[in-house]
């Protein structure tokens, strides 16, 4: 007689396993749903992207004046930028470390679709570096952070795409910045409400005089320091920061320098010049 084993029924293919939370999730949606998360993720935020596309220009005119083609890159050219831009032009040390090394190595693997920076490219910058903090002209004790050049400024000004959402507010805040001397902590404290008068210039119509009040400094939480900027409302200039204060206003807040009242009670506590906004 043979056992009840053999009269067992043959096991099946289906599998009893209890649906996943993605499972179940995926079973509600549709594949233009599910298609929609297959997009392509940006390598670099804003900010280090605007970096990036700055320091380029740099290069680029360093090469320029130069006379050397500035593609593609090589370890003489980015030794020989990064040294200029050191012991000519002083910049300081942490900008060269935080800012121009990292950002030509990023456009150094964007331009040869590298993951990583060559090994020459490598030595070649940090050969670059210690020549400049060797160099009797760099002093970090004493020096610390150089303030922006004029023209360098001008040159990220005009390097900043058009397309930028940040565009008109990054000018505003450079530009004033610039015109004033502030600092970034005096900058980023200034609110809709401390842009205090619209003053036209009686001798120039097409000019007006803007009165902001910085009520914070250095070492200093609550104050008053009243300071005054000229430019135009209407004429675009790269370097004028009344007018992209004015276009900043309007962008961001729906406001104008000129009837700024209209709406000044319910964005008065916002700030305006920081680079972003509460």
């Amino acid at each position: 007689m043979s056992s009840n084993s053999n009269n067992a029924p043959a096991p099946t293919n289906t599998d009893s396993r209890r649906p996943t939370l993605l499972g179940r999730i995926m079973a509600t949606q549709s594949l233009q749903e599910i298609q929609a998360f297959n997009v392509p993720i940006p390598l670099y935020g804003d900010e280090v992207r605007r970096k990036i596309i700055s320091t380029k220009a740099l290069y680029e005119e360093f090469a320029l004046g130069a006379e050397i083609a500035p593609w593609p890159m090589t370890e003489q050219t980015l030794s020989w930028f990064i040294t200029y831009c050191g012991i000519s032009i002083q910049y300081s040390i942490n900008t060269i470390t935080d800012v121009l090394i990292p950002c030509v190595k990023r456009i150094w693997m964007e331009n040869n679709h590298q993951e990583n920076v060559s090994v020459e490219i490598s030595n070649a910058l940090n050969a670059a570096l210690r020549q400049v903090k060797r160099s009797p002209k760099m002093n970090p004790g004493t020096q610390g952070k150089q303030p922006a050049i004029l023209s360098d400024l001008e040159i990220i000004i005009r390097a900043i795409p058009l397309g930028i959402p940040t565009r008109t507010e990054e000018l505003s805040l450079f530009l004033t910045a610039l015109n004033t001397g502030a600092r970034s902590i005096t900058c980023e404290h200034v609110l809709v409400r401390d842009i205090l008068s619209l003053i036209p210039n009686e001798s120039d119509p097409s000019q007006h005089y803007v009165r902001i009040n910085f009520t914070r400094m250095k070492g200093v939480v609550q104050g008053n320091h009243y300071i005054t900027l000229e430019g135009s409302l209407t004429t675009e200039a790269p370097m004028d920061a009344v007018y992209w204060i004015e276009r900043h206003l309007q962008h961001s807040f729906g406001l104008s320098l000129i009837n700024r009242a209209t709406r000044a009670s319910e964005c008065s506590y916002q700030k305006t010049l920081a680079l972003e906004k509460v």
